[in-house]
């Protein structure tokens, strides 16, 4: 599984494609009438209909407007609430990288998606129709890793670069050139900080100013390739080789707990209430208890590694979206530990992923974005 010093076989490292460069095409503030030119995509509806609006585009596979089935009751806080029964249905496609696409990460209405020909595009998650509402070229190569601040969007590439953007209209407010001796595998953020990951090392950056803070280099040069952060806790996770290690988020970034593991290479990882959850290179998910850290179970379904997990909860259940190079995702319900669904519309690995209300949305090699909604049975 890619340990102890060399470089792994990473569903993390770039494919060839060469690199792009993109011109932004939209208004600043994404608003709903655009005032900056037109919009960079193309629209095909269920009858293949076609309206043309440029290189991007959108592909649906379902109306939803009047569509009696699609209802998932309203939370409180606006969010939507997933609740059992449901079938999950592939509802449309947003195409216009040219190459794997890395990360997505999604704000308010917008979802960033990042990818293997440099650029970063943000897309209208309210109105999918609308598409790609803005394409900056973001690396010299490939832009791996995205995560979201309050007012910010950070990006990492395999260039080394640590870059940091203004979420309204996407315009670079800071760099680090060399962020990482090596290629930043996994980033994530909280309201102060900034933590990016690689071989043998995490570093730890102020979010205002991408001033290193702190670094943890206690991997005996393994990758580290994934990391997730637990806001209730306030905590940070990482998964290595046969490791996972729980870390303070703030004031002295000290290790609060480890637990060795058996199962490989750590490539992906999810925290919820009550669950660390990871993917590994042995092509399964590991469940461990969040308080005991005791293994809880392991979810076989996937037959290649398990490159991304997304967790949604609220009080009518949990469940999990699981992606792997097997170029599936599956579906999994936390409270009995079930699947649900296997979705099956990437034609090649599936690297990313991102959960919007009811919506969500993948990002694989194959170049496409698939977006996903559930409907009630």
């Amino acid at each position: 599984g890619g340990g102890g010093g060399q470089h792994p076989q990473h569903p993390h490292h770039p494919s060839r494609h060469g690199s792009t460069s993109d011109v932004a095409v939209a208004t600043p503030q994404y608003a709903r009438r655009s005032t900056f030119g037109e919009h960079n995509n193309s629209y095909y509806s269920g009858n293949n209909r076609r309206d043309s609006y440029g290189g991007s585009s959108v592909t649906s596979h379902h109306s939803l407007t009047h569509d009696p089935h699609h209802h998932m009751h309203r939370g409180g806080g606006g969010g939507f609430i997933w609740q059992m029964p449901f079938t999950v249905k592939c509802i449309g496609t947003f195409r216009g990288h040219k190459g794997t696409i890395w990360s997505l990460a999604a704000s308010r209405e917008f979802l960033y998606s990042s990818s293997s020909d440099g650029s970063i595009k943000v897309w209208d998650m309210a109105d999918l129709r609308r598409g790609c509402l803005k394409t900056v070229s973001a690396h010299k190569d490939c832009a791996m890793c995205l995560a979201i601040g309050k007012v910010t969007l950070f990006s990492a590439g395999t260039d080394l670069s640590l870059r940091s953007w203004n979420l309204h209209n996407l315009e670079e407010v800071g760099v680090v050139e060399r962020a990482h001796d090596g290629m930043i595998s996994a980033m994530v953020c909280n309201k102060e900080y900034v933590f990016t990951s690689s071989h043998g090392c995490i570093k730890v950056w102020n979010g205002l100013t991408l001033q290193e803070v702190h670094r943890i280099e206690h991997f005996s040069q393994s990758w580290v390739r994934a990391l997730a952060y637990n806001r209730r806790r306030d905590y940070l996770y990482s998964g290595s080789y046969n490791k996972i290690h729980v870390w303070r988020a703030s004031g002295d970034f000290s290790l609060v707990s480890s637990l060795e593991t058996n199962y490989g290479a750590i490539y992906s990882l999810a925290v919820s209430k009550k669950y660390i959850i990871t993917g590994t290179h042995n092509q399964n998910v590991q469940v461990y208890d969040i308080a005991t850290l005791a293994h809880v179970c392991s979810l076989t379904g996937h037959i290649g590694t398990v490159t991304v997990l997304r967790v949604t909860e609220s009080f009518h259940g949990s469940f999990m979206f699981s992606g792997s190079s097997d170029t599936t995702v599956q579906v999994w319900n936390l409270e009995n530990m079930l699947p649900i669904q296997a979705l099956q519309r990437h034609e090649k690995a599936v690297h990313s992923m991102a959960i919007w209300q009811d919506s969500v949305f993948t990002g694989s090699e194959d170049m496409e974005i698939k977006v996903f909604r559930p409907f009630k049975l």
